[in-house]
């Protein structure tokens, strides 16, 4: 499987495949709403252009829609891709035809949108803003990705998805630099800790949030609105949310962390962090049998400054206890050395605390299993007539007792959710074995309820 993604609003999944083809399912009813036909230049007979070979299609690394709309942006993978993953095109679905197509200097990457901006992040480290309404091309920020940089230490992106167009992306730490503002040059040697706020609206920096975490930024994601960030490092240990608006009008390299959440002690490679539409659930989706959904209380009562980064802050610095060692031995008092006793113990108090992980963070809300020792476990529940009082087995559509033993067997699989924002108590989750899924969130928390559960295929 080469893509698959939900949209901005969680109605629909696309889904591209190693064949060549690519699909777009609509979540509710789950069923094929789009599929494109073959057109002449898009079979595998296509001729490359240097005119000498024809390209197999190799599928479609990245399906991007926008919302319900019939916009949807396509990057294709084929023997040569050096021509083709350079190559994105903008199809629009109901007419079956191509809008636009643009071709950049390196692969792409990743391509967001909304309802305003088209946002194109390349291998090389640029990201490409245009106007969606007429594809002008507005602004290209360089974050210091090259190339050769590898996937671990590489710059993302997110945007947000109504009409303010925040955009926020990482890039190498820049601590050294004397200024630390956006506009300093990146060291692409240092860890991608550190992430621009950048408005797409108005193609300009508005905050730079420092030292995010001790590793490079592997997953990030902004809200709605564009207010706040959650962001994971390599290590995916704890995941972070900060504020993106600058607290000091003077300051604009102020980013207050709102909340630290703990997703284990075991380390892991997280692949996707998504808000609800409310800014209430994030979800946290990882290389893991489980998927974590962590609760946001309301933002107008959290208070930045009792939250602290507990894997990040610099040990004390042992220079005062080394200039108390070289007085001790001019002085043979007790009393002396009865205080460097007490700041020896100090230190290697405080060093050894530093050691331990956290385990005061504050743990997930709910949760969901991808994998089950149990046959069944995660099967639909059936929903009880009120009147009656008996279960109504068809109140769960499109689900065998073989699919919900795939879906359980399928450790492997690699999974991303959605939040569909007309039903905020449901969760889907899409699999690369074929599964869709919908649960429902528990009130009080705790294991998520499979209510459906759906095959596709391309």
């Amino acid at each position: 499987m080469k893509t698959l993604r939900f949209n901005q609003d969680g109605s629909s999944l696309a889904i591209g495949s190693d064949n060549g083809q690519y699909k777009v399912y609509n979540c509710d009813p789950f069923g094929v709403c789009y599929e494109p036909e073959i057109m002449q230049n898009d079979q595998i007979g296509r001729v490359d252009s240097s005119g000498s070979k024809d390209l197999k299609n190799d599928g479609y690394v990245l399906v991007e829609m926008l919302f319900a709309t019939s916009l949807v942006a396509t990057v294709r993978a084929t023997e040569m891709p050096e021509i083709e993953t350079k190559r994105l095109k903008i199809v629009n679905t109901k007419r079956h035809s191509i809008i636009c197509e643009l071709v950049f200097p390196s692969a792409i990457v990743d391509v967001l949108m909304n309802r305003k901006r088209l946002c194109v992040l390349l291998e090389a480290g640029h990201i490409y803003i245009y106007d969606i309404s007429c594809m002008k091309q507005l602004d290209v920020i360089d974050t210091g990705s090259t190339a050769e940089t590898t996937d671990r230490r590489r710059a993302r992106m997110s945007l947000s998805t109504d009409d303010c167009s925040i955009l926020c992306y990482s890039r190498p730490n820049n601590s050294n630099s004397s200024s630390g503002g956006v506009d300093a040059t990146p060291e692409v040697s240092q860890p991608y800790r550190d992430i621009v706020v950048y408005d797409a609206l108005e193609c300009k920096p508005i905050n730079y949030l420092h030292n995010l975490h001790v590793g490079s930024i592997a997953a990030l994601t902004v809200s709605t609105d564009g207010k706040i960030l959650a962001t994971a490092s390599n290590k995916g240990t704890v995941v972070r949310v900060f504020s993106t608006e600058s607290s000091d009008e003077n300051n604009s390299q102020s980013g207050s962390i709102l909340y630290e959440f703990r997703r284990g002690t075991k380390p892991c490679k997280i692949h996707q962090l998504l808000f609800n539409k409310e800014s209430t659930l994030l979800g946290c989706v990882g290389n893991t049998d489980t998927i974590h959904l962590f609760k946001l209380d309301d933002l107008d009562t959290a208070n930045p400054t009792a939250v602290q980064m507990h894997d990040s802050e610099p040990l004390e610095d042992s220079s005062e206890i080394n200039n108390h060692s070289n007085n001790s031995n001019n002085t043979a008092t007790v009393s002396n050395t009865t205080i460097q006793g007490k700041k020896l113990i100090s230190y290697f108090s405080h060093k050894i605390k530093k050691t331990i992980s956290n385990q005061n963070m504050s743990r997930d809300f709910a949760h969901i299993s991808t994998s089950s020792n149990s046959e069944g476990e995660n099967s639909p529940t059936p929903v009880q007539n009120s009147k009656s009082g008996h279960n109504n087995s068809n109140a769960v559509k499109n689900t065998s007792s073989k699919d919900i033993n795939n879906y359980n067997k399928n450790s492997g699989a690699r999974y991303i959710i959605g939040f569909p924002q007309e039903f905020n108590n449901q969760i889907y989750v899409a699999g690369d074995n074929g599964s869709f899924d919908v649960f429902s969130l528990p009130k009080n928390g705790g294991k998520c309820v499979l209510a459906k559960s759906n095959r596709w295929s391309v």
